[in-house]
């Protein structure tokens, strides 16, 4: 999978974390999902301004608005 996102990103693979990007929104960073996970989940924080997510893995799937998307506000 190839991701970008605007701040930050965090990627898992059935609730175990792959990597975490390289802060930079406009290079994308390759990630491998091991053959057989079930459930992805990226975790995008933002710093400020608006935020954003892209991704594509190799089986041709793309974010768009067909994604499940979750909103919450941490405190830290």
């Amino acid at each position: 999978m190839f991701l970008t996102a605007d701040d930050q990103a965090w990627v898992y693979a059935d609730g175990k974390q792959l990597g975490n990007d390289n802060r930079k929104f406009n290079k994308a960073q390759r990630y491998i999902i091991p053959q057989g996970s079930r459930q992805l989940a990226i975790y995008v924080k933002n710093t400020g301004g608006p935020t954003g997510l892209a991704a594509k893995l190799s089986n041709g799937l793309v974010t768009d608005t067909k994604w499940r998307v979750s909103y919450y506000i941490f405190s830290f």
